[in-house]
């Protein structure tokens, strides 16, 4: 997708905004993903991605897009990354994007490389894992450069 908005959507499944499973490659450019909402009451049920979801992608790359205030109820507020090999993060910028469990801008999960390069994390919100990002299992490279962390916020309540 090139020069595109995907803007205030709602629904209790995965990748409110953009949904892409099984793709070979996937290439964001300059798109603006706003005000996208995931939940469930089900707490068994796993939802990911508000504003953008991909799981067994080859490739991904995210390039100069804006993600902002999307929510979700579990895992990636703004973007979920399930099973790539390759996913690449570049000159974007994460604002106000929240989740009740993994990662409020972000959460990546199974991959084999990752690169997050001019891109700036601000404002995301976490409930247990990662005010910007929660990254688990990546198994060869996980690469952070020129990239901003601020005022991020991970809040988990004990009951």
């Amino acid at each position: 997708l090139n020069l595109c908005s995907i803007y205030k959507w709602e629904r209790s499944d995965n990748g409110i905004g953009l949904s892409c499973i099984d793709c070979h490659n996937t290439f964001l450019n300059k798109c603006g993903i706003h005000n996208n909402t995931v939940h469930t009451s089900d707490q068994k049920a796993l939802t990911c991605g508000a504003g953008v979801y991909c799981k067994k992608c080859y490739s991904v790359w995210i390039n100069g897009c804006i993600f902002s205030s999307n929510s979700g109820s579990h895992l990636g507020g703004g973007l979920c990354l399930l099973h790539t090999s390759k996913s690449i993060i570049s000159l974007s910028y994460f604002k106000e994007n929240s989740v009740q469990k993994g990662g409020g801008a972000g959460f990546v999960k199974y991959g084999r490389k990752l690169l997050i390069c001019n891109t700036v994390y601000r404002n995301n919100y976490g409930n247990t894992h990662g005010g910007a990002l929660d990254i688990i299992n990546i198994k060869n490279l996980i690469d952070f450069l020129n990239s901003t962390f601020i005022g991020n916020l991970l809040i988990t309540v004990k009951s």
